[in-house]
């Protein structure tokens, strides 16, 4: 609906420009030509960029997406374990977002994830599936593992939630900004 929007005001703006509509099939196509390339150019300005800024993203009224901060200490909490503290990164674009997890003996990459809203409490959650890379010292007593977690954001921009792996084990976890937003993607 914006690039209809965005392509009838750039060929309104061409006719009042040039005094009169298109008279040939020329010009028309001059014109098809020049809206699609400014709407290409400022839906990829807005895809790279743009979405970030603070008069698209506060309130959440156009970018339903959070822009989170990209380095965060990972407090994971097993139900048979001691907790350990992690070092997380996570990378986000528009349209995607991704997680890694690092201790001194496994790194975690998510495979899929993706920000969900509940249509009737407004609750933005951040769900992911991931892959753990055991380090070659604990192959054995830590084998690797598939899992899943859904965090939800807490106070401020700190995200806490759940995780469990095809291995039977589950655990919470509580991620701790510790780095303002990236502005590389």
């Amino acid at each position: 609906m914006l690039l209809v929007a965005i392509a009838l005001l750039i060929a309104a703006l061409q006719v009042a420009y040039e005094g009169h509509p298109p008279q040939t099939p020329l010009e028309f196509w001059h014109l098809v030509e020049t809206t699609t390339f400014v709407v290409v150019l400022l839906c990829t300005a807005f895809s790279v960029r743009l979405w970030r800024w603070p008069m698209f993203s506060v309130g959440r009224w156009l970018v339903r997406v959070p822009i989170l901060p990209c380095e965060w200490s990972v407090t994971i909490t097993p139900l048979d374990r001691e907790a350990k503290v992690a070092r997380g990164t996570i990378r986000q674009t528009l349209f995607g977002v991704s997680i890694v997890l690092e201790t001194d003996e496994i790194i975690s990459r998510s495979v899929a994830a993706q920000f969900r809203c509940d249509e009737q409490s407004d609750e933005l959650t951040l769900v992911y599936v991931y892959e753990t890379e055991p380090t070659a010292a604990r192959l054995r007593a830590n084998p690797r593992q598939r899992g899943a977690a859904v965090l939800r954001f807490q106070t401020g921009q700190e995200l806490v939630g759940t995780y469990f792996t095809d291995r039977a084990s589950s655990g919470d976890l509580a991620f701790t900004p510790i780095a303002s937003p990236n502005p590389k993607t």
